[in-house]
């Protein structure tokens, strides 16, 4: 699950606050394809190579808060992991879209006696950057959004299939 959450620093204390909950894929309300439909032109086609800095797409879509994050275990009554999505690159073509999320650990496994996921404070947060790949059904042709645009259902096969030039393309922006 996706949120807007407020990250403000005081010193060596860094606090989160949650603010809503936002959809990241998804051809209506999706962040990446409201992003997108406001940056794409006529030429625009596949393949479609495209970058999103976070901050861009939050100051561009007027979104509240300055950090969106992913909650990766949302159920979880034990264990609470968030990350801070920092960066989005993908590579729409052939009716899908395989993407790069540029992450920043904010908890990791973390016992969820010992955070509110809604409003928290570190001290001293200096979290690493970590880089998952995930896919959308979707794609872009001559300037429009084509398809849902969402993450495929669970499957025996939801793992992202990445050719050659998808990685190269992926790889020239993986830094550490």
């Amino acid at each position: 699950m996706y949120f807007m959450y407020q990250e403000e620093t005081n010193g060596l204390s860094t606090t989160f606050e949650r603010r809503n909950q936002v959809a990241l894929a998804g051809n209506r309300s999706g962040l990446i394809v409201q992003y997108l439909r406001q940056k794409l032109s006529s030429g625009s086609t596949e393949p479609f190579e495209w970058y999103v800095h976070v901050s861009d797409l939050i100051r561009t879509l007027s979104l509240d808060g300055n950090a969106l994050v992913i909650d990766v275990k949302p159920n979880s009554k034990e264990l609470l992991t968030l990350f801070k999505i920092q960066e989005i690159v993908g590579l729409s073509s052939n009716g899908w879209t395989p993407i790069l999320l540029k992450l920043q650990e904010i908890l990791v496994d973390e016992d969820v006696s010992r955070y509110d996921r809604t409003n928290f404070t570190l001290n001293d947060y200096q979290g690493s950057t970590v880089y998952t790949f995930l896919y959308l059904m979707g794609t872009v042709k001559n300037g429009e959004i084509i398809g849902q645009w969402t993450f495929p259902r669970p499957g025996s096969t939801n793992s992202v299939l990445l050719w050659r030039e998808t990685w190269e393309y992926f790889n020239k922006h993986m830094t550490w």
